[in-house]
């Protein structure tokens, strides 16, 4: 008699975590470049990084990670943990005083699931100019410097689901999470 064993996540219904990808070091290192606040120099610098490492940088953290353009590769690098807010200078929270209003929210989740700025126009039915400035205001919200941070942010500070970034993840946001992939997520 032949038995077989059903993970716990798939009996309990939970949703799991994508594999996150396998990086090296190099790979890690050009992520905290992206991520870290400060002028480019500097940020290379305490990366530890070359400046012959950084041709072709944001196209390979994209390719790494699946992402579309980097915005959504840092948001990807907060839902796998690959990197820590301390770690690159980033807050780890951002304050009860943070208000979003509705229409911000959506362009920066747009944002996060790849979109460009004229493909968000298009989703929510502004112009150009309108979600533009939806994502300057994000970013500005958000305290960070530059799209990729406020990606990053807006998921480690559990402001959007997971599932902004990409229907395989679960509709949950980070602090909520499982850990690594194939753990069973708190609902």
């Amino acid at each position: 008699m032949s038995t077989m064993t059903t993970p716990p996540a798939a009996i309990a219904g939970a949703p799991l975590m994508p594999a996150a990808p396998r990086l090296d070091d190099r790979d890690l290192r050009l992520i905290r470049f992206v991520l870290a606040p400060g002028p480019r120099a500097g940020r290379r610098a305490k990366a530890g990084l070359r400046v012959e490492d950084l041709r072709g940088a944001d196209q390979k953290i994209c390719d790494l990670l699946g992402a579309q353009h980097l915005p959504q590769a840092s948001a990807l690098a907060a839902a796998y943990r690959l990197v820590a807010a301390p770690e690159i200078g980033l807050p780890t929270s951002l304050g009860a005083g943070l208000r979003m209003p509705p229409r911000v929210r959506r362009a920066l989740e747009l944002l996060l699931s790849g979109l460009t700025d004229d493909q968000i126009a298009d989703e929510l039915e502004v112009a150009r100019d309108t979600a533009h400035g939806y994502l300057t205001e994000a970013v500005q919200e958000l305290g960070a410097g530059r799209r990729p941070q406020a990606a990053f942010l807006a998921v480690t500070c559990d402001l959007v689901p997971l599932s902004a970034i990409s229907p395989l993840f679960p509709s949950l946001v980070l602090s909520k999470a499982p850990k690594s992939s194939g753990d069973r997520c708190d609902v």
